[in-house]
C-alpha cells in the first residue's frame, strides 16, 4: 500500500508523522489528566458513573494546543476563527499537512499560477456519505446510496489523490464570459457559470457518490487571500466525465459520422485520423447543412479534405475567449505538403467572450459559435486502470456545432 500524504494530530503531543513514528517506537502513552484549559476535573468528577451532570473518568487522550490556529496563513479573520469548530480548524491545518507531506505543494506553488480549490466539509461529506473515514481500520471510504440501499467503496491512494485533483484547477475567474472553464489538476475541467454562479466538473453535481438527485453547487469563499489562489467551501464533489470522440460523433451527430465513414476516415470503433494524445477542437455542421451543401456528392479525396478541415489539432478552444485569435492548425494535408514535409491547412479563428468567430477569405465573418447547448461538448479518455472508485478521466477535445460547412477555398486560411 503506498501512503502519498499524512497530516496527523495525536494526543501526547504528536504533530507529524515522524513524531507519530517516534511515539510509537518508544512506547508512548497519550492518555493523561484532563488538562487544567479544557475542564475543572475536580468538579466535573463523581466515582459514581449514575451521577447526573458528572464524569466518572479523570483521564483521555486529549490533542495539546486546540484552541491555537494561524487564521492569517488560512486567510481567516481572527474574529471568524473564533466561531469555527475546532475540528473545521483542525481539517483545515491537517489537509494542508497532507498536501504538504504528499510533494503535491509544490503544484500549487508554480510561480504566477493562482489556483481554485474547492473542498467539502466534514459534516456535508458524513451526511451524503461521499467521504468518511474509520479511525478503527485507519480506511477511508464512501457509500453509494441509491433506491434505500448502500454500497461501500474501499478508498485507497490514487482515488483519494484523483478526489483531491479534481478539485483543483488553474486560474482565476475573470467574469466576462457566460461560463468559463478552468482545467483541473487530474487533465478535466471545472465550469464556472458567471450568470448563476454554479460551479460544476463536467458532468451535473449530484447528491453523494453517482447519486440519482442532482444538485448544483453554489461554491462559499473561504479565503481569497492566500498567495496563490482561493479556497471554496462546497455542499457536494464535483461529478465528471469524458465521453469518447469517436462515440460522441456517432450518437450525436448522425450525418457528420456518416460522411466519415463514406470517406474512410473511420471505421466501426476509431476516426483513424486521431491520436489519443493529442487535443482537437472539432467544428461540426448541424445535419441541415451538410445535407443542403450536398458534401457527400463529393469523391472521397475532396470529401476526406472537407471533413479534416472541420477539425482544430493541437488546441481546445472554447467560448470563454482565453485563446487567443490566430491561424489555428487543422487535420487537413495542405496543397503545399511536399514528400518530406508535411504541412496542414489552418484557418483563422477569434475566440471571443461567448462567441468563437470563423473569419471567411475576404477579411469579414464566415460563421460563428456562440456559447449554448450546442458548443463547449467535452471529449476525452479514461487513462486509468479501470479498477478506480473515482476514474482518471482527462479531457482532449470540445465539439462545438456550426450552422455552415466550412469551404476551404471560402474560409481564411492564411
Amino acid at each position: 500500500m503506498a501512503i502519498i500524504g499524512i497530516g496527523c494530530k495525536f494526543p501526547g503531543n504528536v504533530n507529524s508523522p515522524e513524531e507519530f513514528w517516534d511515539f510509537i517506537v518508544k512506547g508512548g502513552d497519550g492518555v493523561t489528566e484532563v488538562p487544567a484549559d479544557r475542564w475543572n476535573v475536580d468538579a466535573k468528577f463523581s466515582p459514581d458513573f449514575r451521577t447526573a451532570g458528572k464524569i466518572s473518568v479523570r483521564k483521555g487522550g486529549f490533542i495539546k494546543d486546540i484552541d491555537k490556529f494561524d487564521a492569517p496563513f488560512f486567510g481567516i479573520s481572527p474574529m471568524e476563527a473564533t466561531r469555527m469548530d475546532p475540528q473545521q480548524r483542525m481539517a483545515l491545518e491537517l489537509s494542508y499537512a497532507a498536501i504538504e507531506d504528499a510533494g503535491l505543494l509544490s503544484a500549487l506553488k508554480r510561480e504566477d499560477d493562482q489556483y481554485l480549490f474547492y473542498l467539502e466539509s466534514n459534516t456535508n461529506s458524513s451526511i451524503d456519505s461521499s467521504l468518511l473515514y474509520n479511525p478503527t481500520t485507519e480506511q477511508f471510504s464512501l457509500f453509494q446510496i441509491a433506491q434505500g440501499e448502500g454500497r461501500e467503496y474501499s478508498l485507497g491512494p490514487t482515488d483519494l489523490r484523483t478526489l483531491l485533483m479534481n478539485h483543483i484547477a488553474v486560474g482565476t475567474p475573470k467574469g466576462l464570459s457566460r461560463k468559463e472553464f478552468f482545467k483541473n489538476l487530474t487533465g478535466n475541467y471545472i465550469i464556472v457559470d458567471n450568470e448563476t454562479g454554479e460551479v460544476s466538473g463536467t458532468s451535473p453535481t449530484s447528491i453523494g457518490y453517482q447519486g440519482l438527485t442532482q444538485k448544483p453547487n453554489f461554491p462559499t469563499e473561504i479565503t481569497s487571500d492566500a498567495d496563490n489562489g482561493i479556497s471554496y467551501d462546497i455542499e457536494n464533489y464535483f461529478s465528471f466525465s469524458s465521453p469518447d470522440m469517436y462515440l460522441k460523433i456517432q450518437s450525436s451527430y448522425p450525418v457528420f459520422y456518416d460522411l466519415l465513414r463514406q470517406s474512410g476516415l473511420a471505421n466501426t470503433y476509431e476516426i483513424m485520423f486521431l491520436s489519443d494524445n493529442e487535443n482537437y477542437t472539432v467544428f461540426i455542421p448541424s445535419d441541415s447543412a451538410l445535407i443542403v451543401s450536398q458534401v457527400d456528392t463529393l469523391d472521397q479525396g475532396a470529401l476526406q479534405d472537407l471533413l479534416k478541415f472541420h477539425f482544430i489539432q493541437g488546441n481546445l478552444i472554447l467560448t470563454d475567449g482565453i485563446q487567443p485569435s490566430g491561424y489555428y492548425e487543422t487535420a487537413r494535408v495542405d496543397e503545399k505538403s511536399t514528400t518530406f514535409t508535411t504541412i496542414f491547412s489552418t484557418m483563422f479563428i477569434d475566440p471571443g467572450y461567448d462567441l468563437i468567430t470563423i473569419g471567411d477569405a475576404q477579411g469579414g465573418t464566415y460563421t460563428g459559435v456562440e456559447e449554448s447547448a450546442k458548443s463547449n461538448i467535452m471529449t476525452g479518455r479514461d487513462i486509468g486502470e479501470g479498477n478506480e472508485v473515482f476514474r482518471n478521466l482527462i479531457i482532449n477535445g470540445v465539439i462545438h456545432e456550426i450552422d455552415r460547412v466550412l469551404m476551404f477555398t471560402e474560409v481564411d486560411t492564411e
